[in-house]
């Protein structure tokens, strides 16, 4: 996920499920494939051995978006996810970070994981929860707006658990 600092309206953009923003405010997401169609996702799918969480976050957002030398901004909500895809059962601990960026034209680096993504889309952050999909975590948009207008929170509110 990214935001923008300062107070305002925020875009996300996205792309069969994945979340940016630029300075201004407008973030991105992605949506994949061969999963629900109406599924907003994010860039970050897992660290690999010996990796940080910061260092996996900067591998997968410039495999996944193209993003490079991204600035990392501080953790603003955690997620813990068990699902049911293609058949298997998969557990998962999310972090998300904010990160700020310029506006950028997402790309992903991967040819194999770039057929799974049916687009990438700028949304302005009061599209958030008008929006059909199905954007998580459930309240990015309540994440992205009380960063904007109080900051990093601080402690973290507790964990998000989803089940599907």
């Amino acid at each position: 996920m990214t935001g923008a600092s300062g107070g305002g309206a925020a875009d996300f953009p996205t792309g069969g499920s994945r979340h940016s923003s630029d300075a201004a405010g407008r973030g991105f997401a992605d949506a994949p494939q061969g999963r629900r169609q109406d599924l907003l996702d994010h860039a970050g799918r897992g660290i690999e051995a010996g990796e940080t969480a910061l260092e996996a976050l900067h591998r997968e957002l410039g495999e996944e978006v193209g993003l490079l030398d991204a600035r990392i901004g501080p953790l603003v909500w955690r997620r813990r996810q068990t699902t049911t895809y293609y058949k298997k059962l998969w557990q998962q601990s999310e972090d998300y970070f904010l990160v700020e960026t310029e506006r950028f034209v997402p790309h992903m680096r991967d040819e194999a994981e770039a057929r799974l993504v049916t687009e990438f889309r700028w949304w302005h952050l009061d599209e958030l929860a008008e929006a059909d999909e199905v954007i998580t975590p459930l309240s990015l948009g309540k994440i992205v707006s009380d960063y904007l207008d109080h900051g990093a929170p601080d402690p973290l509110p507790p964990t998000e658990i989803v089940v599907d």
